[in-house]
């Protein structure tokens, strides 16, 4: 009966040893699947690039924008900010980079190679275009996008009193 225990137990053993090896194995391959199909076989340098193209050209479409701004207004500062600019648009620009993500990432698998920079320029400035006429639609019906400018200022505020 001894010895049967032993066997059993060793078995047990055995197994578990195998499996505790072939799990890294199956996770690695996993992961790599996994990065392979986020990434559409692209580089992560193709993409930093890309996004940061395209975000040039929504702080530039941003920046143009923001000089039709109501200076006398208690919701904007009356000297220009670009941090109040970022604050304010800052769920535009996270969505703007996720947008730019997606076409980026299915541009590849449509026409089997990645964008050039150039088009990623162009990309930034669609993207930011189709989100401001998006942003503004969503902003009247559901108010989801809406930014709380006088917090922002406060903010703003507080940071220029504790640095004089």
């Amino acid at each position: 009966m001894n010895g049967e225990w032993e066997r059993q137990w060793a078995i047990v053993v055995h197994f578990v040893s195998l499996c505790a090896l072939r799990v890294p194995l199956k996770k690695k391959i996993i992961m790599k699947e996994f990065t392979q199909l986020i990434s559409g076989g692209l580089s992560f340098s193709y993409y930093l690039a890309s996004l940061f193209f395209s975000s040039l050209a929504i702080l530039l479409s941003m920046w143009v924008g923001s000089a039709k701004r109501n200076v006398s207004s208690s919701s904007t500062p009356v000297k220009y900010s670009f941090r109040f600019l970022v604050w304010d648009n800052m769920k535009r620009i996270a969505a703007g980079l996720m947008a730019m993500f997606l076409v980026y990432r299915f541009s590849a698998s449509i026409i089997g190679h990645g964008l050039s920079m150039e088009a990623a320029v162009g990309v930034g400035f669609f993207i930011s275009a189709g989100l401001d006429q998006l942003i503004g639609w969503l902003k009247q019906r559901f108010s989801l996008l809406q930014m709380d400018r006088e917090k922002i200022m406060n903010i703003l505020n507080q940071n220029q009193k504790q640095k004089s």
